[in-house]
């Protein structure tokens, strides 16, 4: 589930990633990717009807660590205050995800760069964009068996 908002530069990582990867493994029956925008809790319907075993969130999350990290953490891992650069409830989000799906839930953090107005990620993020979505797309038989 790609998080972002598209007009705030590092921040539209998630949605970027989410629809890149849904039209790239549309028939991959063991793989979904979902686009959600600012608006995660929006999908959380499709996200049960595809009974996931688990559910990635990936976000830009404000983080004391270096811009265009990726960080993987699980809900309970993280302060939940200021964690998203969206308003909505992450842990609202985490636990009607794991009530709806009975999956496991994991966050892939992007620490942005900037969030400002804007339609590019940054040098850094788009460097961590590209390696993150072709990591996706060159191992899916190994990642997402038939």
């Amino acid at each position: 589930m790609g998080i972002g908002h598209r007009l705030k530069n590092d921040d539209a990582f998630g949605s970027l990633l989410g629809e890149e990867l849904a039209n790239h493994l549309v028939d991959n029956e063991n793989f979904r990717a979902i686009d959600c925008g600012t608006t995660p809790q929006n999908f959380l319907k499709p996200a049960a009807e595809f009974n996931p075993d688990v559910v990635l969130l990936v976000d830009a999350v404000r983080l004391p660590k270096q811009a265009g990290d990726l960080i993987l953490v699980k809900p309970e891992e993280v302060s939940l205050t200021g964690f998203s650069t969206h308003n909505f409830s992450p842990a609202f989000l985490f636990d009607k995800l794991k009530e709806r799906t009975g999956a496991e839930i994991k966050i892939l953090c992007l620490i942005p760069q900037s969030t400002a107005t804007g339609t590019e990620l940054t040098e850094v993020c788009r460097k961590s964009y590209e390696e993150l979505l072709n990591y996706f797309l060159d191992f899916p038989p190994f990642l997402f068996p038939p």
